[in-house]
């Protein structure tokens, strides 16, 4: 049974979700609302035309060159949607928090990380990735800027190539694989879970490489076999497929994510700050009809009459500058470097072109700090007793009919329960606990009433709440900073 329980003090109440409610109601949808195009017969057309190259080449203004792309031979518009499989969050309670940088410093009118003598080291930077037939750029765009950011705060010390296939296929934060995802929950997974080591398609050398192998549609190359129309996501291996060593040990961890852009700031400047300063950063932009036959120059998108949107696509950035007078952005796609301009691509910066610098899309370019040798584990975990104080992500919780209290952090459908636990505890940390007033959700340690106390560790024990079990310690009654706790109320139906 679904229960309400509130502070008696009225600061706020919490309603004791079902287990099946998270994850019943994911908030990921299409772009529809934003001019995505759903027409059946449209979607039928074919990707590339000699006459749609001719009108973007002979263009009035134009910036860049239109070619055919070898992945989009023979491709209709439906099937290249495929690869745009960044999904809409309609969730703005899941954003991840935004990130003022340290400092400001003086930026240079052209930079590229590729050149920059701090990455003279990584490798990584010149890579161009390929996700094949799978709606994975959400995955790939994120893992690509950790690795070079992983690679750039060491200086050089750890070249680890992330796993785009690790997330892919075992980031369940709401993602859906090759159906699509977002980046920021990638980040957030990153922290929480780590990503083990991986290569592209067909490297044996880490522990679990991209399983899908490059495709090009209907193509007479050689190089490329025909890519088949649905590609399910492979299951997510959670032991190393080729180089033999541990999951866990594979595992590689970097600090929480953030949005790069404050709402209402200059995006474009934050964007250039962040990149600078710390790395590579994951941006969104819409796909239009053209940015498939992109060959060179500074992209630029035409009338979505003409050149109708595809959906959400996730990528690098990774350094901007001006040609013929455009200012653009420096990006890496996962296309294959047949594609573009070897893999890469110039876009129009400082215009929010495609929404690249539009702060409020599900939270706007992302990025992540990158731990050090010297950062070390929180020496107090989660869930820990109350009488010695919350840590600062949490906060102290009684619940009234139930003898003691806990401290409890929050969560999200994007945001999982920290894991952390103190000594001996075998209970599970759930998202289960919600604010009425604010709908902020949290986590509690969910337990068997019926059960041996152990399971709470030494210095707690399972109290029963209608049928639900929590942790919580009997010694932390009197210590409690609400000094009231929870009550029921039956009034209430989730």
């Amino acid at each position: 049974m679904d229960t309400r329980v509130a502070y008696m003090a009225g600061v706020r109440s919490i309603v004791l979700l079902s287990f099946l409610s998270l994850a019943a109601a994911g908030p990921l949808k299409d772009w529809s609302d934003q001019g995505e195009l759903m027409d059946e017969a449209q979607l039928s057309k074919p990707a590339l035309s000699d006459d749609m190259i001719s009108a973007l080449n002979n263009q009035n203004g134009g910036t860049w060159v239109a070619g055919r792309n070898t992945l989009f031979e023979g491709a209709t518009l439906k099937q290249a949607k495929v690869l745009m499989g960044t999904l809409q969050n309609s969730d703005a309670s899941s954003f991840l928090p935004y990130k003022a940088p340290e400092k400001i410093v003086e930026l240079p009118e052209a930079f590229d990380w590729r050149t920059d003598p701090r990455a003279a080291k990584c490798p990584s930077l010149n890579e161009i990735r390929d996700q094949a037939n799978c709606g994975s750029c959400w995955a790939f765009g994120s893992v690509e800027a950790m690795t070079d950011r992983m690679c750039i705060a060491s200086k050089g010390e750890q070249n680890v190539h992330l796993s785009a296939q690790d997330v892919a296929s075992c980031d369940k934060l709401g993602d859906m694989g090759c159906n699509g995802g977002v980046p920021s929950t990638v980040y957030s997974y990153y922290h929480l879970n780590g990503i083990v080591d991986g290569g592209n398609y067909g490297d044996k050398s880490m522990c679990y490489s991209y399983q899908l192998k490059p495709c090009a549609h209907h193509s007479s190359s050689t190089k490329y076999a025909n890519c088949s129309d649905e590609v399910p996501t492979p299951k997510c291996a959670r032991e190393c497929v080729d180089d033999g060593k541990s999951w866990e040990g594979s595992k590689h961890r970097g600090g929480a994510g953030y949005s790069v852009c404050q709402q209402g700031g200059n995006c474009a400047e934050a964007m250039q700050q962040d990149i600078y300063q710390n790395g590579p950063i994951t941006g969104m932009f819409f796909v239009h009809q053209s940015f498939l036959a992109y060959k060179s120059g500074v992209y630029k998108a035409g009338n979505p009459l003409s050149d109708p949107m595809l959906g959400g696509h996730a990528i690098k950035i990774m350094g901007w500058g001006t040609e013929d007078a455009a200012p653009y952005w420096l990006v890496a796609n996962s296309w294959n470097e047949d594609w573009g301009d070897h893999g890469f691509f110039k876009i129009d910066r400082g215009h929010n072109q495609c929404q690249i610098e539009n702060a409020m899309i599900n939270g706007g370019p992302v990025a992540g700090a990158q731990k050090t040798g010297a950062e070390k584990s929180p020496s107090t975990p989660h869930y820990e007793d109350p009488k010695n104080g919350c840590q600062s992500d949490e906060v102290d919780i009684s619940i009234q009919g139930a003898k003691g209290s806990v401290c409890v952090p929050s969560c999200s459908l994007f945001k999982p329960c920290p894991t952390d636990v103190p000594a001996g505890v075998t209970a599970k940390p759930q998202c289960v606990l919600q604010d009425a007033a604010t709908k902020k959700k949290y986590c509690a340690l969910i337990c068997s009433p019926s059960a041996n106390d152990d399971q709470c560790g030494a210095n707690a024990s399972c109290k029963g709440i209608q049928g639900v079990g929590i942790c919580t310690y009997d010694d932390a009654n009197q210590t409690s900073s609400l000094q009231a706790g929870f009550k029921m109320d039956d009034s209430i139906v989730v």
